[in-house]
């Protein structure tokens, strides 16, 4: 019995000193961003996405349920007004009471020097010419093979419909 008692009241004191917080609600602007949010909440909760991933940052208008996400929001990190210049007003507008984290203010964001695409325009203009015209050359022969496989299916059956009459004949 004093076992038990030893037990609840160890149990009691764990649980009665334990801090039970509610999950912030997290928005991130961009999937990226979005991405990392998530590892770091892993299990703990979900960030919304206000901009969904494919769409540009740098234009984008939102919708009615991503601006709830900002307006519900505990906790806005998005990367700043240099990648998207109309979110500032919408942050502020509709995340007032929210923890703003702009990423591109962080003293800790390494910013790196633009790059250069791989490969520049002429060169990738060159490479899908090319491409079209393997492809138009792949259209050709495929177009050729489906005659003579109709012309060797006629001539199959030409040939069943001779020898056919030949046996009828006889």
């Amino acid at each position: 019995m004093s076992r038990k008692l030893l037990s609840y009241t160890a149990l009691g004191l764990i649980l009665g000193n334990t801090a039970f917080a509610d999950v912030p609600k997290v928005a991130v602007d961009i999937a990226p961003v979005h991405s990392l949010v998530s590892r770091v909440m892993e299990g703990v909760g979900t960030p919304k996405l206000v901009i969904p991933a494919g769409a540009s940052p740098h234009g984008y208008s939102l919708r009615p349920s991503e601006a709830k996400a900002l307006q519900d929001a505990d906790m806005v990190i998005w990367m700043g007004e240099d990648l998207a210049p109309w979110m500032e007003k919408s942050v502020e507008t509709l995340s007032k009471g929210a923890e703003v984290i702009t990423l591109l203010e962080e003293s800790e964001t390494k910013l790196l020097d633009f790059r250069e695409a791989l490969f520049s325009r002429s060169t990738i203009m060159t490479i899908m010419t090319k491409t079209m015209t393997i492809m138009t050359k792949t259209m050709t022969i495929m177009t050729k093979t489906m005659t003579i496989m109709t012309m060797t299916k006629t001539m199959t059956i030409m040939t069943m419909i001779k020898t056919m009459t030949i046996m009828t004949s006889r």
